[in-house]
Parts: C-alpha cells; sequence; structure tokens
C-alpha cells in the first residue's frame, strides 16, 4: 500500500470522525462579512450605517455597487455610482447574499497551496453560476424566494472548499488526483451542511446543501430550494462541459419545476443576460 493510499485514508477517517462527533474545524466568515451580517440583523440598521461597514472594504463596496447595477436589480437602466444608493436599490436580503459572496472568495483566495488554485477558481466560477440560474428559476415561482436561492447557490459546495483548505496540509494527497476527488465527491454534501449550520442559515440552505447531488430527490408538495439548487447545479454542469448529458425526464426536480429540456433551454435563454450580470457583479 502506497504512502498516499495510506494518507488518503487516514484523512477520510479523520474526516469521519470530526463530522460524527460534531468537531469539524469550521471556517468563520472573514470579518467585514460577519461585520455585515450583525449590522444587518440589527432592526435598527441604516443605510448610513450599512454603508460605513461595507465601505471599509473596497472589494465589498465594489461588488455591492456591481450587483446594483446588474439587469438583475437595475432594471430601469440607470446607473449608480455610490454605496447608500446601491444599498438602497438593492434591499437587505441581497446585500447579505452579496455580503457571502465575498466571505466565500475570501475563504478560497486564502488557499495558497498551487495544485489548488485551478480547482478552487472552478469551483468558484461553477458556485456563482449556479446562483445565478438559480435566482433566475426562483422567480419564476412566487412561493419561492430567489434571494434564498441565490444564496443556496452559492454555498452549495461548500464543502468541497473546506476538504480542499484540509487537504493542502498533507501533499500526499495530490499524488492521486482521482482518489481526491473522489474523496471530495463523497464527503462534501454532509460537511457543507455543518459549515452552513455553523453559519446560521435557513434549514432550506442547509438542506439544499445537504441533497442537491441526490437525482432522485423529491418532495411531497411544490418545488423547493433543494429542487432549485439540484437542477441549477445540472444546468451549470451542461453549460460548462462538465457532464456530458442530463435526462430531464427521470429527474424528479425537474418535473417539479415544469422543466423539460426545450423549456430548461428556453429559460436559460431568456435569462441569460440577467444570469450573466449577476455572475460578472459576484465573481470578483
Amino acid at each position: 500500500m502506497t504512502v498516499a493510499v495510506n494518507e488518503t485514508l487516514e484523512f477520510v477517517e479523520k474526516l469521519g470522525d470530526e463530522l460524527s462527533r460534531g468537531d469539524l474545524e469550521l471556517p468563520s466568515f472573514p470579518d467585514v462579512a460577519e461585520r455585515t451580517r450583525r449590522t444587518l440583523d440589527n432592526p435598527d440598521c441604516s443605510s448610513r450605517t450599512l454603508a460605513l461597514v461595507i465601505g471599509a472594504d473596497a472589494t465589498l463596496a465594489a461588488r455591492v455597487i456591481r450587483m446594483a447595477n446588474s439587469a438583475a436589480y437595475n432594471t430601469a437602466g440607470k446607473s449608480i455610482t455610490d454605496l447608500r444608493g446601491a444599498i438602497g436599490r438593492l434591499g437587505h436580503e441581497t446585500i447579505r447574499n452579496t455580503a457571502v459572496a465575498h466571505a466565500v472568495r475570501q475563504l478560497s483566495n486564502s488557499v495558497e497551496h498551487r495544485a489548488l488554485r485551478e480547482p478552487l477558481g472552478k469551483l468558484w466560477k461553477h458556485s456563482v453560476q449556479v446562483a445565478a440560474i438559480a435566482h433566475a428559476l426562483a422567480k419564476r415561482h412566487s412561493y419561492l424566494n430567489a434571494d434564498e436561492a441565490l444564496l443556496a447557490g452559492l454555498v452549495h459546495d461548500i464543502g468541497k472548499l473546506y476538504i480542499l483548505k484540509c487537504a493542502a496540509d498533507r501533499p500526499m494527497l495530490f499524488e492521486n488526483p482521482a482518489a481526491l476527488d473522489q474523496l471530495v465527491q463523497e464527503w462534501h454534501t454532509g460537511i457543507g451542511r455543518a459549515i452552513v449550520e455553523a453559519w446560521g442559515f435557513s434549514e432550506a440552505v442547509a438542506m439544499a446543501t445537504d441533497e442537491h447531488e441526490i437525482l432522485d430527490y423529491t418532495t411531497d408538495d411544490g418545488p423547493d430550494i433543494t429542487c432549485i439548487v439540484l437542477v441549477s447545479n445540472l444546468l451549470a454542469k451542461l453549460q460548462m462541459n462538465e457532464i456530458e448529458a442530463v435526462d430531464f425526464d427521470r429527474i424528479p426536480a425537474f418535473r417539479r419545476l415544469g422543466l423539460g429540456r426545450g423549456t430548461s433551454e428556453e429559460i436559460l435563454r431568456e435569462s441569460a443576460e440577467e444570469i450573466r450580470s449577476i455572475v460578472d457583479a459576484l465573481k470578483g
């Protein structure tokens, strides 16, 4: 048995043990994102106070202004250049999601291992694409919260980020990329749910993080956020040529959303500008 195999087995055992005991060393929110969330949680929060908090981080401030000027939110075609104007246009939930996107991007950028630059870059690109598609799909169902769908899309693969960050301390794992990919795929949903719960997100977002890979997932009622993220994840992978095909007719989430191949392609075409604008605003 090679050293790399031993290292992989030891890593898996450690992850499994920590997850079962609820003892994972979960990443915390970067400071500015946490300050933004605390400010938004204050019922007396004013646009001026929020602008001061967000303005302390130039990158987050720029991201908020880009989001306010995206096609999804700038329906009148009038550009905004100041932070308070952007906050007024977006509302608190979209501001919160933009701060989450900033936080996840910072966590991704904090991994310095050279071998992880490409997979982390692809992971971030995919997460933003899923978030934008989820937002567009959720808007077509009045009882679903499009902002919550966007948030769930942003964090649905956060477990992959956690595992790759941990793997950076074990260089031997990179000697067998296929084994590492399998490990990430098998463990990321459970770990992702633990992170999302620790960050205080809703049960709907936690469930979508945990169950978006279960292709036979269904609900007794209408479609939910998990259906939205599951479908958005597959559509994003199709767009990025990460998978060759999707059997739309055999996946319950597509049926729950009233989607087939033709309707899915039509919605993506109709929403292309909106999706692209959200991606550009969030990706940083």
